[in-house]
C-alpha cells in the first residue's frame, strides 16, 4: 500500500486557474491521495465552481483571506485528521504531469533524512523553459533565487540533488515534520514564507531535495496580478528582508547591503538597456512602500 498524500491548494479569486489545476490532478497516476482546496474568501464564484465541477475535492471555506501561509496552515489542521504521511502544498496556478506524484513520493520515502522534495517547474507559456530547478539561499548576498531560471531544459537540470530551498509553488513535506515545526510562519505577508520553512527544515537536520523526474508547469504570479508589479516587488523585498533579519548572522550584514545595492543598480541598468523604464518606477515605488509597512 502506498503512503497517503494530502494535496493542499489555496485559492483566492482564481476560479479558472484552480479548475485547470484540479483537472490536471484527475489524471495523476498515483494512489491514494486526497485534495483539499482552501478558499480564501473569494468573490469570483470559485467556491461554487469547485463544489459543482470537482465533487471529489474537499472544499474548505475561510471567512477571510489568510494569504498563502495562513491558508495552507488552516487547510493542514483539517487535512491532518486523515493522517497522511506526506502533505503537498501546491499552487493553484499550476498544471501537473500525471507521474509527478509517484516520483516525489518515491524520492522522499527512500531516505528518512529527506524532509522535503519538490519537482522541476516549467513556465506554462513556454513549456520547455525552466522556472525552478530548486532554489539557493545566499546569506552573504542577502539573496534567494531559482536554479535554471529562464533556461531551456537540458541534461544539466536532470540531476537529483540537495538544494537550499524549494519554492512554495510545490513543496512535499513529511506531515509529522510540518506539524513539529509549527507550519508556515504567518507573519510573512507574502513571499519568503516558503524559504523560511525550508530553513527550519534544514536547521532541524533534514535534507531538501530537488526531483527533476517530477514535472509541473506554472502560470507565473497569477495571485499578484502576473508579471512584475509594484505590489510584487514591494512584497518580495519585504519578505526577503524579514527572512534575512531572522536568520542571518551579524557578519552577513557586512556584505548584504553591498550586494543588495549592486543588484538594484544592475536591475536599473538592465531596465534602461531594454527601455523598460516602468520597471524602474515600480522598483522605486516598491522600495518606498517598505517604509509604510510593518516589518
Amino acid at each position: 500500500m502506498n503512503p497517503l498524500v494530502t494535496i493542499i491548494i489555496v485559492n483566492w479569486n482564481g476560479k479558472q486557474v484552480t479548475s485547470e489545476c484540479l483537472q490536471s490532478l484527475r489524471a495523476v497516476d498515483y494512489s491514494p491521495f486526497k485534495i483539499y482546496v482552501v478558499d480564501n474568501a473569494s468573490s469570483d464564484g470559485s467556491v461554487d465552481e469547485v463544489a459543482r465541477s470537482f465533487p471529489e475535492v474537499t472544499l474548505i471555506q475561510s471567512k477571510e483571506n489568510r494569504f498563502y501561509a495562513g491558508g495552507n496552515n488552516y487547510g493542514f489542521q483539517i487535512a491532518k485528521q486523515d493522517k497522511p504521511e506526506f502533505v503537498l502544498f501546491l499552487n493553484n496556478d499550476t498544471v501537473v504531469d500525471k507521474d509527478f506524484l509517484k516520483y516525489l513520493v518515491g524520492a522522499i520515502s527512500y531516505d528518512e533524512k529527506i524532509g522535503m522534495v519538490g519537482p522541476k517547474i516549467y513556465h506554462f507559456d513556454r513549456p520547455d523553459v525552466i522556472w525552478s530547478a530548486g532554489g539557493f539561499v545566499s546569506f552573504f548576498r542577502g539573496k534567494t533565487g531559482h536554479y535554471g531560471l529562464r533556461k531551456t531544459d537540458s541534461d544539466r537540470w536532470n540531476q537529483q540533488r540537495e538544494v537550499g530551498y524549494l519554492t512554495g509553488c510545490a513543496q512535499m513535506i513529511r506531515s509529522e515534520l510540518f506539524e513539529k515545526l509549527g507550519g508556515f510562519d504567518e507573519s510573512y505577508h507574502m513571499y519568503s514564507e516558503d524559504v523560511d520553512l525550508c530553513q527550519r527544515i534544514r536547521n532541524a537536520g533534514y535534507k531538501i531535495v530537488y526531483i527533476p523526474s517530477a514535472k509541473i508547469w506554472h502560470k507565473i504570479s497569477s495571485s499578484s496580478g502576473g508579471g512584475l508589479t509594484t505590489y510584487k516587488i514591494h512584497n518580495k523585498i519585504r519578505g526577503n528582508f524579514q527572512f534575512f533579519r531572522k536568520y542571518a548572522h551579524w557578519y552577513h550584514w557586512l556584505t548584504i547591503p553591498i550586494f543588495v545595492f549592486l543588484d538594484g543598480i544592475g536591475f536599473i541598468l538592465k531596465s534602461f538597456a531594454t527601455l523598460n523604464l516602468k520597471n524602474i518606477w515600480r522598483l522605486i515605488k516598491g522600495v518606498g512602500g517598505i517604509h509604510k509597512s510593518e516589518m
